[in-house]
């Protein structure tokens, strides 16, 4: 019987029952418990803020932009960003790919660098749109690419290889890690006076990537994606509404 949080603790482990109704059963079971543990926290996180700490105009920031820049952003939140993070992300946990482990690591420095852009010159500031953005990981990823193409040969790659499969486990909860506090900044916005609060909300994102990672290593990639499409949904839908 599928146990979500045997699961959670061990998501590197392959569901031993095949069987396809079983597996479906299992999927939206694990999207139902998740998106619902993320509901909960956010919904405490934010009665604690409300209750003990001085609140001022909640997600201020977005009121700035026009109606088109914001559907543009609720776009990319729903389609392109999960597609970009699963292929950055959750690609190389299948099994040991060269093209696959290039892939990732190119997308992964890219969007670090672009967090480090934007902190070092503050594109929002600058006015930069999310065209650019988009643009500027591009670049980066093409760079990086070509850097990995020869930085990461054949000889490289086998050792690679040898202590990605000796140390897996580990690894698996590393890129669970970096998923999150690569996430983790876009919530302190919330709370306009710095509250620590948003530290809290490191459970949830991670647990969130954990299930991304069971996901993708017993559905494949494209029922990750889905996944992640699935979780970003109701967010969309209730933003569109606001609207």
């Amino acid at each position: 019987m599928f146990n979500t949080i045997s699961y959670l603790l061990k998501p590197y482990q392959i569901v031993k029952n095949k069987n396809r109704t079983k597996k479906i059963f299992i999927f939206f079971k694990m999207y139902i418990l998740i998106f619902l543990f993320f509901l909960i926290c956010s919904l405490a996180i934010n009665i604690i803020y409300e209750l003990f700490f001085y609140v001022s105009e909640f997600n201020a920031d977005a009121k700035t932009l026009n109606n088109n820049e914001l559907y543009l952003a609720l776009i990319s939140l729903l389609f392109i960003s999960p597609f970009i993070e699963e292929f950055t992300f959750r690609l190389w946990l299948g099994k040991f790919n060269i093209k696959s482990f290039r892939i990732s690591c190119s997308l992964l420095s890219s969007l670090i660098s672009v967090k480090l852009f934007n902190s070092l010159f503050d594109l929002e500031v600058m006015g930069v749109t999310i065209y650019n953005t988009y643009l500027l990981l591009s670049i980066f990823f093409i760079f990086y690419f070509t850097i990995y193409q020869y930085l990461f040969n054949k000889k490289k790659m086998n050792s690679i290889e040898n202590f990605w499969n000796k140390y897996f486990n580990v690894i698996f909860y590393i890129i669970a890690l970096v998923f999150t506090l690569l996430h983790f900044n876009s919530f302190n916005l919330m709370f306009p006076n710095n509250s620590f609060l948003y530290y809290f909300y490191l459970i949830p994102i991670y647990t969130f990537s954990l299930a991304l990672g069971f996901i993708r290593l017993n559905y494949g990639l494209k029922y990750c994606i889905l996944f992640h499409v699935l979780f970003n949904l109701p967010g969309v839908i209730t933003r569109i509404i606001i609207i």
